[in-house]
C-alpha cells in the first residue's frame, strides 16, 4: 500500500485511460491529491508541461511556483506490484529446478541406455 503522499496527473478527456481510474486511485490512496488537467492527450506532459510543472512543483514544496528560478523539478516515477518481485524470482527458481530435473532425467536415461549396451 502507498504510505507517501501522492500526486496524481490526469487528462480529464484521456481517451486511452479514462479519469476514473484516477479518482479511483485518489480515493483509496491516503493522503492522495489527483489534479485533472483540461486534456484529452494521454501524455499530457507534452500537450501541458507547464501545468506539470506547475502541480507538481507546488506538491512538492508546498508553495507557488517562483517566476524566475534556478531550481530544476527532477521526476522520478517508480511502480511495482506489491509482491511481484518475489513471485518473479520463485517462478526463476522453480523454472530453474523443472531445467535441472529435466537435464537429470535426461542423464539418468543415457546411463541406463549405456548400462543395457553393455
Amino acid at each position: 500500500m502507498v504510505q507517501a503522499p501522492t500526486l496524481l496527473i490526469h487528462a480529464k478527456y484521456d481517451r486511452g485511460v479514462p479519469a476514473g481510474v484516477s479518482r479511483q486511485m485518489a480515493e483509496l490512496i491516503p493522503n492522495a491529491t489527483l489534479v485533472e488537467l483540461d486534456s484529452p492527450d494521454h501524455l499530457p506532459f507534452y500537450d501541458r508541461p507547464d501545468e506539470i510543472i506547475e502541480h507538481s512543483q507546488t506538491f512538492l514544496t508546498g508553495g507557488a511556483v517562483p517566476d524566475l528560478s534556478e531550481s530544476r523539478v527532477a521526476t522520478l516515477m517508480f511502480t511495482d506490484i506489491v509482491g511481484s518481485t518475489e513471485r518473479r524470482l520463485r517462478r526463476a527458481i522453480s523454472a530453474l529446478a523443472i531445467f535441472w530435473r529435466c537435464i537429470m532425467r535426461r542423464c539418468a536415461l543415457n546411463l541406463s541406455a549405456i548400462a543395457v549396451k553393455k
